[in-house]
Parts: C-alpha cells; structure tokens; sequence
C-alpha cells in the first residue's frame, strides 16, 4: 500500500515538501525556490540550511530547484534528473 502513496511534483512547481519525528525534528525543502528552504531544526537548532548534490563531472552543485521531477513517499525522497 505505500508503494501506492507517491506525490510527483514536476520542475519548478512552486511547492514544499516537509518530514517531521513529531517531537522535536523536522526537515523542510522547498522545490522552486532554494531561498525559502527551512533545511533542517531540531530543537529549536538549525542542522542544515538547504543540501545539494554535486556532480563531478559537470563540476556543479545541482540544488532540489534544479531536479527535472521529485517524487514523495511516505519513507523516501526520489530525486530525478534529465541525462
């Protein structure tokens, strides 16, 4: 059933996606906008501001504003990028 449970968000899409433990963590990502990222808190602490990766072979930092399309799960985050 949780296989079921996808949310595709295309391209620049101007929306968020956020996690939560319901206690004290919580991590929040927007998907046009790196900008209006909140990252990572717990504890009223900021772990990470924002995450990318980096790709060698381009020598460049692919942000999540940059992937082609982001798939949500219930227990994962598909990152998607055009070769």
């Amino acid at each position: 059933m949780k296989e079921n449970m996808t949310i595709s968000i295309l391209e620049k899409t101007n929306a968020c996606f956020a996690y939560t433990d319901r206690n004290h963590s919580y991590l929040q990502v927007h998907c046009k906008d790196d900008k209006l990222t909140d990252g990572l808190w717990t504890k009223n602490l900021q772990l990470v501001k924002n995450f990318f990766i980096y790709d060698n072979q381009k020598k460049k930092k692919i942000f999540p504003s940059d992937f082609e399309k982001i798939n949500y799960k219930p227990h994962e985050v598909e990152l998607c990028l055009a070769l």
